[in-house]
């Protein structure tokens, strides 16, 4: 294992250096590195109750997934320094702010529960070496309309290459796929919530694709990887990720189908009602835990309010609270009331995004498709982080996503708002100026 360790370290370095010496060349190269963290947020090592690695193919790459994420992120900043005329805080957005303003206040919480602070210490380094390259780069790779177009098609490219890495699993032992009693879905995730986290942006992102890309040839593709990701989404049994997979599509499709996107949720019911008959008459079509009417979260949900009582300022610290099945109690049971508060700000902030970005979509029809994305994307993330704890952790899919969709929207409303959405369409005609274009 340790040879094998040491010779991912070594093909990571090899990468690192090439992808270093293309960004020097070309500024646009930085979203291969981007692309890296989304795979590198999409694994982890399985681990079973007793803590022994239930390990695929991909285990080595898996075990070192935090160093991966933190080396692409100190790769971008150190290979962007050379192109820094081609960032604007101006164009960042209110919520990619908010996100590292979390992160640092959960490092500087983390000061006063361990010796020394080093957590803390490690926490705001890990912060300003990932996040904040992120909220400055990924602004400025989006240029024209193409760009946004480009940004989720690397999205899609990553999302195959995790179906490719699962399905080279299946080919040599199957069972590594699969965990617990339920024989539930993690794929080369750390576990079936992981799992169904990511597979649920990313069969979104894919339903959006496969209608919208601009790339029509793309398309085909994109129809197999949306339904080989709702495959595996299922299996995983997570139903969180099932409710998080049917807000975002009611968003993607509400255009399309109109008010009848709203019968979405029925439907879910009413699959879920199918699953519970067929389970009652002994019949195993594997989803069991999906089908399940038990109740996981409010005993979990009291034992961090009580945590967070317990410490309201400072909280107890992540290490001594035993549950997280709930971003905004986590985060006030681990960092206290200030954690929370800040939680409730970047949600209002993102509600009152998405009301504006739904006021524009009527006068920019080229932008609707993004725009519901960018709305089904956010109506994920707060509605799965009631009951998984992913807001409060830095290398996961759903930073990334929020990072990136809230980028795209915010530079279609400052873009509309100084009327230069015209300018986002040529790729030609359009120059960069900050004082012009009000960014």
């Amino acid at each position: 294992m340790e040879d094998t360790s040491t010779t991912v370290i070594a093909a990571g370095i090899a990468f690192g250096l090439v992808c270093w010496m293309a960004i020097l060349l070309r500024f646009r190269f930085v979203i291969v590195v981007l692309g890296a963290m989304v795979f590198a947020s999409g694994i982890a090592a399985t681990r079973t109750k007793v803590g022994a690695v239930h390990g695929s193919w991909l285990v080595p790459v898996q075990e070192l997934r935090a160093e991966i994420f933190l080396a692409a992120g100190i790769l971008i900043l150190v290979g962007s320094l050379i192109h820094l005329s081609s960032f604007s805080v101006r164009r960042t957005s209110a919520q990619a702010w908010l996100l590292l303003i979390l992160a640092f206040y959960r490092g500087f919480i983390s000061l006063f529960h361990y010796d020394a602070g080093i957590e803390g210490f490690r926490t705001i380094g890990g912060a300003a070496l990932t996040i904040l390259p992120l909220l400055m780069v990924i602004p400025a790779l989006l240029r024209t309309r193409r760009d946004w177009y480009t940004m989720l098609r690397m999205v899609m490219w990553v999302n195959l290459v995790w179906i490719i890495c699962v399905l080279i699993q299946f080919g040599t032992d199957p069972t590594k796929l699969m965990i617990g009693a339920d024989d539930r879905f993690v794929g080369i995730g750390g576990n079936p919530q992981h799992a169904g986290a990511f597979l649920a942006v990313v069969a979104v992102f894919s339903l959006s694709m496969l209608l919208n890309d601009t790339e029509r040839r793309y398309r085909w593709l994109w129809t197999g990887v949306f339904a080989i990701n709702l495959v595996m989404l299922m299996a995983t049994g997570s139903r969180t990720a099932a409710g998080m997979f049917v807000l975002g599509t009611m968003a993607v499709l509400y255009r399309r189908w109109g008010r009848v996107v709203w019968a979405l949720p029925i439907g879910g019911l009413a699959v879920w009602g199918v699953f519970q008959l067929v389970a009652a008459s002994g019949i195993d079509l594997g989803f069991a835990h999906l089908a399940s009417t038990e109740d996981t979260r409010s005993g979990a949900w009291g034992t961090m309010i009580e945590d967070g009582l317990a410490n309201p300022i400072f909280g107890t610290g992540i290490g001594d609270v035993e549950k997280n099945e709930n971003s905004y109690l986590w985060g006030f049971a681990a960092f206290g009331g200030g954690f929370l508060i800040l939680l409730i700000i970047l949600f209002s902030m993102s509600v009152l995004h998405c009301l504006n970005l739904l006021r524009i979509s009527r006068h920019l029809p080229q932008w609707r498709p993004l725009i519901d994305l960018a709305i089904g994307f956010n109506m994920m993330y707060f509605g799965g982080a009631m009951l998984e704890g992913y807001i409060v952790l830095r290398a996961t899919m759903m930073l990334i996503g929020m990072l990136i969709i809230s980028s795209m929207s915010a530079l279609i409303v400052q873009a509309y708002k100084h009327g230069e959405i015209d300018l986002l369409e040529d790729e030609e005609t359009w120059e960069y100026n900050p004082t012009q274009a009000g960014y």
